[in-house]
């Protein structure tokens, strides 16, 4: 096979710009997963092309080995890096280098014994297009919409990796007749293709780690770092957006306020480290415990807050009366021993006319009057409407009728 010097030569002077992008963009983003095998494996590429044009090897034998074990370890590493990008905890070695070992075996044969370099070119280009494509396929699982970068840089390996599979077809007789019809010679339709995959390659490593990036700094700037709940200001957007949903779709939504009763007691007690490991269990607990529709928060220190989409109000007392059980039932078990603590809940329902303002202001009006109660109960109050609650259980329910509220007392 002869190759055009000129394409060569601008391959060669590409792969090294590359491999540098690539060294870069590593060595100040160690923290995304995949980058440091897809640098290895631009600098296989790197000692593959180099061997390749200094032919600094005389040994046909030797000079085989390093082309192959460095083409198929481009393919290699690329589906290695990967594999660690999405957390594929599969070694998935434990079936490359058996394939990697089976082709330099047969091409050794077909080095030494017999010399067919065209089995060999097929060999080595069908195991790396095979790694290739297995990485993209890896790539382009889950929401294109949540990572649509990883999604396209799957196809370009895809995409390469099925051109480095078949390009020993281009050598076959129906082939070169197409090709020698619009003037092009395989080996120079090889340098193009690798001219244009070695420039998109680099880039969409660059635009994935941008992606990641970017959701990392997204999920700082809206989520609570503890927990991992929604913060105030996002959870506040969402529940003006389903407030709105609610009024066009003339659906109920709730809102409960909650809080952790004596928490300060158990930061002296035991320290905020403990502290803590209750917040974050809590946050646990209650995503465990939520709808897919259902939103939390935490509001600030030990309040947080959930909305209700398209539940009775009755139906959201229930399922806080159960929340409030479950935490009660439910101690710690901390770094110093288990710590047994209960929740006040409080609540309102969210009307057309209702400003977020109002909702959150008397939705958290009766989960104080639940501390005031004595703590570890739930209280219904609705808007702007005065409710009394009486009795050891606790909840109250507000109901208004001809405009004149009527409380009613469980």
């Amino acid at each position: 096979m002869s190759f055009n010097s000129n394409l060569l030569l601008a391959l060669y002077l590409l792969v090294i710009s590359m491999t540098i992008v690539l060294y870069v963009a590593w060595h100040f983003n160690r923290e995304v997963k995949g980058l440091r095998e897809w640098f290895i494996g631009y600098l296989s590429a790197f000692i593959n092309i180099t061997f390749f044009i200094c032919n600094a090897v005389h040994s046909e034998y030797i000079f085989m080995l390093v082309n192959q074990i460095t083409l198929m370890g481009t393919g290699f590493f690329a589906l290695k890096g990967c594999c660690r990008h999405i957390d594929i905890k599969f070694r998935i070695e434990l079936i490359a280098i058996p394939m990697i070992v089976i082709v330099l075996s047969i091409s050794s044969y077909f080095t030494i014994v017999e010399n067919n370099l065209p089995v060999r070119f097929f060999l080595s280009s069908l195991v790396s297009g095979l790694f290739l494509m297995a990485g993209g396929l890896y790539l382009r699982r889950g929401s294109f919409n949540a990572f649509p970068f990883r999604h396209l840089f799957g196809l370009t390996l895809i995409a390469h990796g099925l051109f480095n599979a078949l390009r020993s077809g281009l050598f076959s007789k129906g082939a070169l007749a197409i090709l020698d019809a619009i003037s092009i010679t395989p080996t120079n339709l090889i340098l193009y293709e690798q001219l244009m995959i070695t420039s998109l390659l680099p880039l969409g490593v660059v635009l994935l780690t941008n992606e990641i990036i970017s959701l990392e700094l997204r999920q700082y700037a809206e989520h609570d770092s503890l927990t991992d709940l929604y913060n105030r200001r996002i959870f506040l957007e969402f529940l003006h957006k389903n407030k709105s949903l609610a009024t066009r779709l003339k659906t109920p939504l709730s809102l409960l306020v909650l809080d952790i009763d004596n928490f300060k007691t158990i930061n002296d007690n035991f320290g905020h480290l403990v502290g803590d490991e209750v917040l974050i269990d809590f946050a646990r607990n209650m995503q465990n415990n939520l709808r897919k529709e259902d939103v939390i928060g935490r509001m600030g220190g030990e309040e947080f807050a959930i909305f209700l989409p398209n539940i009775s109000i009755e139906a959201a007392i229930t399922f806080a009366e159960r929340l409030r059980s479950m935490v009660e039932a439910k101690p710690v078990l901390s770094s110093k021993g288990q710590i047994n603590y209960t929740i006040s809940i409080g609540i309102t329902n969210i009307e057309s006319h209702t400003s977020i303002e109002q909702a959150l202001d008397t939705a958290d009006s009766a989960m104080y009057e639940a501390k005031r109660s004595g703590r570890n109960r739930v209280i219904y109050k609705p808007i702007n409407v005065p409710c009394v609650n009486h009795g050891s259980f606790e909840h109250s329910h507000c109901l208004a009728a001809a405009n004149k509220p009527q409380c009613l007392t469980n």
